[in-house]
């Protein structure tokens, strides 16, 4: 028959290391909360991020607003510097364009540069521009700005309008050219072919002091994979590691998959290859690719939208996934052993020992109990 202090030595051994299972518990559960948590804030992070991007991608992809975003930048840089005493247009235009504009830009298109004022502007011989169809250009120049001003005479413009019309095609509607398109790209016709024409008019204050013009040819302008791998090439420059930009050709439309990124990744880095797998099994699982929703596969996350009706591209940002995956359950589990073996060690050890009071047992116990409330308060 067990005696009384046989029962009181039992339960002093086996009601705190009830406890600590309880707040091994309780802990293990409010670590899986914290690593839920931390994983919802990755994705809001994420999908905040990525949303901004979407947004900014719609507004660059196309090689026509790559190219107006360049020139903005170039009439920018032009217009400040007119301010100093010793400008001269044509070399501050040639530096402006060397800078800004991007080395397909340059190789594809024909540049023109003319200073002066009023009707009497001069085509600039600087190196990077044309030089050639020199009256032609000139005067169609002169032509444009002719038609902007509406306080010209009615024989001035109608003459305008037939030197526009026979230099850019029938059908470019010389007035809207001149008085809404100045510097946008628009399609003409250009020494027979389908092209895009920029034009731009300088001043300093009041005054005319000079400008631009450019073509294009259509083909260029059109190539809406080519815009995409220069805005990656772009994005892969400016942005944060963590997010990966890529274009995915929508799964209906192409037959294989097909992905546009960065001309600075390689092929073979395992990262590259991690995001191409997951992308293709994105594919995979989702054929209708619901847009504007986080995607995870394998350990990246992915966010993918529609770039624009005219586009059979979608945008992808992708992140590798921050939070490590952690098995709680095992983690408790541990955790319960360690505790077991630990506290059976000590009590067995010190009691055999007479060193371990069973009243310090009961104080253990006390404190322990006195402690467990404080485990349920919201962390």
């Amino acid at each position: 028959m067990l005696s009384y202090g046989r029962i009181r030595s039992a339960f002093a051994y086996a009601f705190p290391l009830l406890l600590g299972t309880l707040y091994i518990v309780t802990a293990t559960i409010v670590y899986g909360q914290y690593l839920a948590q931390s994983k919802d804030r990755e994705k809001k992070d994420l999908f905040n991020q990525a949303s901004v991007l979407s947004a900014q991608i719609k507004s660059d992809f196309l090689t026509k607003q790559q190219l107006e975003k360049c020139f903005r930048k170039i009439a920018e840089e032009v217009i400040e510097s007119a301010q100093q005493n010793n400008f001269l247009l044509p070399p501050e235009l040639a530096g402006a364009m060397t800078k800004n504009m991007h080395a397909d830009f340059l190789q594809k298109g024909r540049f023109w540069a003319f200073h002066g004022a009023d009707e009497n502007f001069r085509l600039a011989r600087i190196s990077g521009f044309e030089h050639g169809k020199k009256r032609a250009m000139e005067m169609g120049f002169a032509a444009l700005l002719n038609l902007a001003d509406d306080k010209r005479d009615a024989k001035q413009r109608r003459n305008s309008e037939k030197f526009i019309t026979g230099l850019f095609g029938e059908n470019s509607a010389p007035e809207y050219l001149a008085t809404q398109r100045s510097g946008m790209l628009t399609p003409v016709h250009f020494e027979g072919k389908s092209s895009y024409l920029f034009w731009q008019h300088f001043k300093r204050g009041a005054n005319s002091i000079g400008g631009l013009m450019a073509i294009f040819p259509y083909e260029f302008i059109e190539d809406h994979a080519s815009g995409l791998q220069r805005l990656a090439d772009n994005l892969a420059q400016n942005r944060d590691l963590e997010l990966k930009v890529t274009f995915l050709a929508a799964p209906m439309v192409e037959k294989r998959f097909k992905v546009i990124f960065p001309a600075n990744w390689k092929r073979h880095d395992t990262e590259l290859r991690q995001i191409l797998a997951s992308l293709e099994k994105t594919t995979l699982t989702h054929p209708d690719l619901p847009m504007r929703q986080l995607h995870q596969q394998d350990d990246w996350r992915h966010f993918i939208d529609l770039i624009s009706l005219d586009s059979h591209y979608y945008s992808v940002v992708s992140q590798k996934a921050l939070s490590e995956t952690s098995n709680e359950i095992g983690i408790g589990l541990r955790s319960f052993v360690i505790f077991f073996v630990v506290w059976s060690g000590v009590f067995y050890l010190r009691l055999r020992h007479n060193r371990f009071g069973i009243g310090l047992a009961f104080r253990l116990l006390f404190f322990m109990t006195a402690c467990f409330p404080f485990s349920g308060l919201p962390s």
